[in-house]
């Protein structure tokens, strides 16, 4: 009889009406339902991973709802502006969890690693602001991103040695502290300073882990001519490739760079630009 009066097929969303639930679907998820290849959104990919710690919210406050609405609200907005993906929101009793993930299609960028640094020092200042305390953790490496569940109820999520390693970070760091792994080092760009910790062991690893504090690079000197009369360019302490500067010579390193993209003479421009440099 129960089978007989189950009328739920009868309810379920029809794809043309896709677009109204379509808030509640992850970018990627979506237009692979839309197209009906959803079997094909299961993949290993290299991803930048933030888990975020909060404590000092009391959802069950006069105001506690309100902050942690606005708290929810300026994480979305600072991951968004840099182009990330907030996959997971949760409140237990250990406090508010946060899982924002840099390289899920279709927002994916060769500088994802410095996006999710440069996202996860705005957040900090989110929570000073909040009064909060926030841990963060920051993780690259590559990792099962899909669903998980059966046809009745599943989720599109990520999964792997990345994700679990970022949750070990962020619960070894300070309140509103950042610890990044070796990986996310490597690959952030020239914008973003990282100050090598002690190594740490965490669960599920052998060896001890090389954590980094990261920092923003100090700004360039004056842009062209100087006090003393001097001319000097952002190039000069900022390679143009985004690189740490550490050649002996800076000046000299960052002027071949600059005559190297130029290389083409007959692009009209590039004799101003190799006057400029004094090349």
């Amino acid at each position: 009889a129960a089978m007989e009066n189950d009328n739920r097929i009868e309810k379920r969303f029809k794809l043309s009406e896709l677009n109204v639930i379509r808030r509640y679907i992850p970018s990627s998820v979506f237009k692979q339902i839309e197209a009906g290849t959803l079997q094909y959104v299961n993949e290993m990919r290299n991803i930048s991973v933030i888990f975020i710690n909060g404590s000092g919210l009391d959802v069950m406050s006069k105001e506690g709802p309100k902050q942690a609405q606005d708290l929810m609200s300026s994480i979305q907005r600072a991951c968004y502006a840099h182009e990330g993906t907030l996959n997971k929101f949760l409140i237990d009793d250990k406090g508010m969890l946060f899982l924002l993930v840099f390289g899920l299609p279709p927002l994916v960028h060769p500088d994802d690693p410095t996006r999710a640094v440069l996202a996860s020092m705005e957040f900090v200042q989110v929570f000073k602001r909040l009064e909060l305390i926030g841990r963060f953790g920051v993780t690259t490496g590559r990792s099962y991103c899909g669903v998980c569940g059966s046809a009745k109820r599943m989720e599109y999520t990520c999964l792997g040695d990345c994700v679990n390693l970022s949750a070990r970070l962020m619960s070894h760091a300070t309140p509103l502290g950042i610890l990044c792994d070796e990986e996310t080092s490597k690959h952030s760009t020239g914008e973003i300073v990282y100050k090598a910790l002690a190594p740490i062991k965490v669960k599920g690893k052998a060896n001890p882990i090389n954590i980094f504090k990261p920092m923003l690079k100090e700004s360039s000197e004056p842009i062209g001519l100087t006090i003393d009369r001097k001319i000097h360019f952002p190039w000069y302490d900022n390679p143009i490739d985004g690189s740490n500067v550490s050649s002996k010579d800076n000046i000299q390193m960052s002027k071949a760079k600059v005559l190297q993209l130029c290389s083409v003479a007959r692009w009209e421009g590039i004799a101003k630009v190799l006057e400029m440099i004094g090349g």
